[in-house]
């Protein structure tokens, strides 16, 4: 088993070694090709709509029904729990930022569902352990344009990818033409892929 695993090691260290030398040494990005790039995908540099929310937790519904009329009126759950926190009681509240990308979490089709608007509150459970949440929109940010600045790790990540798979390609043409190259994507796995743009 170890010499197995010294085997496969020492295989990838060649690959990575190969591949560095004949393609990623010669990846190179100047400004220009970033900027034709972004200017040409702009849409993928958009920030997430998110939301910014407040919840507040209460084993009694009859302290969340109490409040929700407050809240309906104008007032802030975030308010709310910040004078829990500086008169020192239990901490049953919290303000989060929710993105639209978290799809699935607790929460999301209130808040993205397109039936709380910023201010809105309600209540919700009871929940497993029978406690009652408040739940209030405080904010929403429907994203924007992302600058090439902003952007440029991205960008410049995803220009070197391009080029690096456009000189692997032509890289493989060229060993074909002398050699006798197999595909053998069930081998894949055995090799660690980094993509330049995580």
């Amino acid at each position: 088993l170890t010499i197995e695993w010294i085997e496969k090691r020492r295989e990838e260290l060649v690959v990575d070694r190969l591949y560095q030398d004949s393609v990623e040494s010669r990846v190179v990005v100047g400004e220009s090709d970033a900027r034709e790039y972004y200017e040409a995908n702009r849409a993928q540099y958009i920030t997430y709509p998110a939301v910014t929310f407040a919840l507040w937790v209460t084993p009694r519904k009859s302290e969340a029904d109490s409040m929700l009329p407050g809240l309906k009126a104008g007032g802030r759950l975030d308010t709310v729990i910040r004078a829990d926190s500086v008169a020192g009681r239990e901490r049953r509240g919290m303000v989060r930022l929710m993105r639209q990308n978290e799809e699935g979490t607790d929460y999301y089709v209130e808040l993205f569902g397109g039936e709380m608007k910023p201010g809105d509150a309600r209540i919700l459970g009871p929940d497993q352990e029978g406690k009652y949440a408040l739940l209030q929109s405080l904010d929403f940010d429907p994203g924007r344009q992302l600058s090439l600045e902003e952007a440029y790790d991205m960008v410049d990540g995803r220009v070197r990818h391009e080029q690096a798979e456009r000189l692997l390609q032509a890289f493989i043409a060229r060993l074909r033409r002398g050699l006798k190259i197999e595909s053998r994507p069930d081998l894949m796995m055995r090799f660690v892929m980094r993509d330049p743009t995580l």
